[in-house]
C-alpha cells in the first residue's frame, strides 16, 4: 500500500537531517538524522506515530531526570504528556488551578516539593504502560531527590538518530 500525504503526494521513506519537533512537543526540540518521510509532491517532511511516541517518551524521561527544578515549559510539557488539564493536575496535587497556571507562565517557580510530586505523577503514568515503563534506575534518578536549585533554561532538546 502506498502511503499518501495530505496533499495527495506519495510519501517516501528517508532520513531527515533535521526535523523541527517543536510543534509536536510544544517545547523547542530538534531531531537530527531521524527516519521519516518526505512527500514527493509538496516536499514536507513527516514522522510515523511510533517515532513520535518514542521521541516524546525520550523527552519526558530526560525532563524528569534533569537535576534542576522544572522550568515553566517543562512543567507544562509534563502535564500535557499526562493528558491533564491544569485543573485536573491541581486537584491531584492539592493546589489551586491558578498555582499550576502560574508555574506554567513562569510567574512563580514550581516549589521543590511540588516539583517532586509532579515528577512522581509522571513516573507513575509511564509505569502504567509496561512497554514504556521506566527502569528502576530511571525511577530513582527521577524522584530519588528533591531538586532545590532554581530552574534553568537550557535551550532546545536535540535528539540524534531517533528511531
Amino acid at each position: 500500500m502506498v502511503e499518501r500525504c495530505e496533499c495527495g503526494g506519495v510519501l517516501k521513506s528517508t532520513t531527515l537531517k533535521e526535523f523541527d519537533f517543536t510543534p509536536v512537543a510544544g517545547i523547542p526540540s530538534l531531531l537530527r538524522n531521524t527516519r521519516g518521510f518526505l512527500c514527493q509532491r509538496c516536499h514536507l517532511p513527516g514522522l510515523d506515530g511510533m517515532t513520535i511516541n518514542s521521541v516524546l517518551r525520550t523527552m519526558t524521561t530526560a525532563i524528569v531526570k534533569q537535576p534542576d527544578r522544572l522550568a515553566a515549559d517543562h512543567a507544562r510539557f509534563l502535564r500535557k504528556r499526562m493528558r491533564l488539564t491544569q485543573q485536573a493536575l491541581a486537584d491531584r496535587m492539592g493546589v489551586a488551578r491558578e498555582t499550576v497556571a502560574d508555574w506554567e507562565r513562569g510567574k512563580d517557580p514550581v516549589s521543590a516539593q511540588h516539583d517532586l510530586v509532579l515528577r512522581a505523577l509522571v513516573i507513575a503514568e509511564l509505569m502504567r504502560t509496561p512497554k514504556n515503563a521506566p527502569t528502576k534506575e530511571e525511577v530513582v534518578e527521577a524522584i530519588g531527590t528533591v531538586r532545590t536549585g532554581r530552574p534553568t533554561g537550557k535551550g532546545p532538546f536535540v535528539i540524534e538518530n531517533a528511531a
